[in-house]
């Protein structure tokens, strides 16, 4: 149910990573 959230936080961290 929290897919959304986890997806959003991946990509966050992700994006900020790059």
């Amino acid at each position: 149910m929290n897919t959304t959230m986890k997806f959003k936080n991946i990509k966050s961290i992700q994006l900020f990573r790059k």
